[in-house]
C-alpha cells in the first residue's frame, strides 16, 4: 500500500504527500502583502487530512498577520459555493471582507460565479483564491489564483514506490513529499476600501 496525498503520522504504509504547509502559508501570506485582513475561508466538508492541514496552515499565516479569518463550510460543489456566496455576501461586505480564500478551485468557481451575478468586481472589490490549479483556472475569469499541487509528480512518484515496495524494497517509514507552488493570477490585488452595499 502507498499512501498519496494522506499526511497522517504512521510508520505502516509508504507515503506521498503534497507540501501542503508551504502552499497555503504561501498563499497567506500573498493575501497579507496585499493589504488583507479580513478574509472568507470557504472550507471544504470532507473529513479528509489534507483538507484541515492546507486550512490551519492558512488561517494561521493570516492571523500571525493580524487578520481575522471567518471559515464557512460547503461540499466541494460549484453550485453549493456559488448559493452560499449568494446567501452571504450582503454581510460579507458589510463586515469588511475583502478576500474569499477557498478549500478548492471547484468552490472557487462557485464564488466567481456568484459575484459575477451580483455585479461584484474581481479584484476590485474583493479577491478569490482557490487550492489545486485546476487547468480551467488560468482560462476562467478573472484567472484564478491557486496553490498548484503537481498531481502528476505525486502519481509518478507513487507508482515508483508501490514497484519499490512490490519488490520489497520500500521503507515503510518513507515520506516523499512533492512541492507546491502559488500560481497568481488576476483574482488578487490590493485590497481596496471595503464597499457597503
Amino acid at each position: 500500500v502507498v499512501l498519496l496525498d494522506s499526511p497522517i503520522e504512521t510508520d505502516q504504509f509508504v507515503r506521498v504527500n503534497f507540501d501542503l504547509v508551504a502552499g497555503a502559508t504561501a498563499l497567506g501570506e500573498h493575501l497579507v502583502t496585499l493589504g488583507h485582513r479580513s478574509v472568507v475561508y470557504l472550507e471544504a466538508s470532507t473529513g479528509s487530512r489534507t483538507f484541515a492541514v492546507r486550512k490551519d496552515a492558512l488561517r494561521r499565516s493570516l492571523r500571525n498577520a493580524g487578520a481575522t479569518v471567518t471559515s464557512v463550510t460547503t461540499r466541494i460543489d460549484v453550485d453549493e459555493a456559488r448559493e452560499t456566496t449568494f446567501q452571504r455576501w450582503s454581510s460579507w461586505c458589510a463586515a469588511g471582507v475583502t478576500a474569499i480564500a477557498c478549500a478548492t478551485d471547484f468552490q472557487a468557481y462557485g464564488v466567481l460565479s456568484a459575484l459575477h451575478q451580483l455585479g461584484v468586481e474581481v479584484p476590485a472589490q474583493v479577491s478569490v483564491t482557490g487550492f489545486d490549479d485546476l487547468v480551467l483556472s488560468s482560462v476562467i475569469h478573472p484567472p484564478l489564483t491557486s496553490v498548484r499541487l503537481p498531481a502528476d509528480e505525486m502519481g509518478g512518484k507513487g507508482a515508483a514506490l508501490l514497484r519499490a515496495a512490490v519488490e520489497g524494497r520500500a521503507d515503510l517509514a518513507h515520506v516523499e513529499t512533492v512541492e507546491t507552488t502559488l500560481v497568481v493570477r488576476s483574482s488578487t490585488a490590493r485590497a481596496a476600501a471595503p464597499v457597503l452595499r
